[in-house]
């Protein structure tokens, strides 16, 4: 196979992956992921983060790696990475957490800016909201038509950049 053939039958591949990955996000996933965007900027600001842009769905890959951030609020100093779920698990926490502990290699115009995390959800099983927390992460509940952040106001999050 030539090279021309092999870097397009990566593409179709890549193709066809998206396709299915798309196939396995939930419509409540995404009525959250609207949510938090939504309400994201003027809950940020709320905690004394004034947010000046956000992107939904930051994805690619780097060095053979994928990778893909649900929502990214940013300003000139800070980054804030949303991770949503329909339900929230502890063990969504954990991947998320290892995940956003390589966020500036993955996205390296951010190297630099404060990194701060957060999770928005539906529903949470247990007490996860607390293990997410304690992890330094904004905790965000959607709720009807809305979504807020749940943690006290003198949490003080996490920097992971």
């Amino acid at each position: 196979m030539t090279t021309h053939g092999t870097a397009r039958l990566v593409r179709e591949t890549d193709r066809r992956q998206e396709t299915l990955e798309s196939l396995f996000t939930s419509p409540w996933e995404k009525l959250v992921e609207r949510l938090a965007k939504r309400d994201l900027v003027p809950l940020l600001h709320e905690r004394g983060i004034a947010v000046e842009s956000t992107h939904q769905r930051r994805k690619g890959k780097r060095n053979g790696e994928r990778f893909e951030f649900d929502l990214v609020a940013m300003n000139r100093s800070d980054v804030v990475v949303v991770e949503v779920r329909t339900t929230l698990r502890s063990d969504d926490v954990g991947r998320f957490l290892a995940k956003l502990s390589k966020f500036t290699d993955f996205a390296r115009e951010y190297r630099g800016k404060r990194i701060l995390g957060a999770v928005a959800y539906l529903k949470s099983d247990g007490a996860v909201t607390t293990y997410a927390e304690r992890k330094g992460l904004f905790v965000i509940r959607a709720t009807g038509s809305s979504a807020s952040i749940l943690n006290d106001e003198d949490f003080e999050p996490k920097s992971f950049g």
